[in-house]
């Protein structure tokens, strides 16, 4: 909760030392009380919920098991094991049937069959050409960001060696003390709020196309930003998302 309050109050900072009246100062802050209670922390799942990695469904669904997380976020809903499991199914099912493959799905693919095809869910948006200050203007926001990379370089010392080479991560916050962003890593199961070093995350990002294992184009890279169905109403022009 504190995490999600001291969020608001760096988003919403520029408005709040504006007011006019102590009236419009009370009610800024049960703008920012109401919305701290309705956010709720980024839910996490491993790919392979119950550990079952041969099955090529799960040993390839860090991109399901991404959106799964951030979706759930948005929309303030639980997520256990055996909920996370069934989606992750799912939607490798509804991928084999409406795109004749689940394996490997690029960054715009993810947002487009993933969050808008199976979820139904439209606050997401792709950027390409990836910053570091496009995924520090997206986390000031209050906003998720999944990003596509070359699981190997992140240097994970819980996955399987070497890592995996495509992979994606959900990242939701970042230190500025220690210069680390905070992430659910879906491809462990020690991946929750796992901290990677600010530099490694930017050298290992990497778009990779949507197929089995097809080879990878050299610096594409791109992310996908998830916004939160409270936060999306109260502003434009990228001030709040």
């Amino acid at each position: 909760m504190k995490i999600i309050f001291d969020i608001l109050i760096l988003v919403l900072k520029p408005f709040l030392f504006n007011f006019q009246s102590l009236n419009q100062l009370f009610l800024w802050w049960a703008v920012l009380w109401t919305l701290a209670g309705a956010i709720t922390p980024v839910p996490f799942t491993v790919q392979a919920p119950f550990g079952d990695w041969s099955d090529p469904r799960q040993e390839d669904g860090c991109e399901e098991a991404a959106m799964i997380m951030a979706i759930h976020w948005a929309r303030n809903e639980t997520l256990t094991p055996e909920k996370a499991l069934k989606e992750i199914l799912a939607i490798s099912e509804y991928e084999e049937r409406n795109y004749g493959t689940s394996q490997d799905s690029s960054a715009d693919d993810t947002a487009e069959r993933i969050a808008k095809g199976y979820f139904h869910f439209t606050d997401v948006a792709v950027i390409q050409d990836v910053r570091l200050s496009d995924i520090h203007a997206a986390l000031r926001s209050g906003a998720l960001v999944i990003v596509p990379v070359n699981g190997q370089k992140l240097k994970n010392p819980f996955y399987k060696a070497p890592g995996p080479e495509r992979h994606m991560l959900l990242i939701f916050g970042y230190d500025s003390k220690t210069h680390e962003f905070i992430a659910n890593d879906a491809g462990t199961k020690h991946g929750k709020g796992y901290r990677y070093p600010g530099d490694r995350v930017m050298d290992a990002l990497r778009d990779y196309p949507t197929g089995n294992r097809k080879p990878i184009p050299e610096g594409k890279t791109a992310m996908i930003v998830i916004r939160h169905k409270n936060l999306a109403q109260l502003g434009q022009n990228g001030t709040i998302y």
